[in-house]
């Protein structure tokens, strides 16, 4: 949940850095200039960081779900060992050994 988090604010702030300021200058008939300055988004920009994020989020499901595994099958052999723990301290009848 953390790295959806992480990876939703990372998304946001490449969008704000991936602006950008473009700068037109035409010159009038007369001689004079005129110059007009327009923010916008540099969609390249943002689609490749935003495919950046969707990797870096996949990556970190993975990782995510390799480690429920490990940790299922730890507490599995865990269950086992305690399972055959008892069945030793109780000759498997469930009253404590003699």
């Amino acid at each position: 949940m953390k790295n959806l988090i992480f990876s939703a604010v990372l998304l946001a702030s490449f969008s704000l850095i991936s602006c950008e300021k473009k700068t037109t200058t035409t010159v009038n008939e007369d001689g004079g200039t005129t110059t007009v300055e327009k923010v916008g988004l540099d969609k390249e920009r943002i689609d490749s960081t935003a495919q950046n994020v969707k990797e870096g989020v996949q990556n970190a499901a993975e990782k995510t779900g390799e480690a429920l595994e490990d940790a299922g099958e730890k507490l599995k052999e865990g269950a086992r060992k305690t399972e055959h723990d008892i069945r030793e301290a109780t000759d498997g009848d469930g009253n404590p050994k003699k």
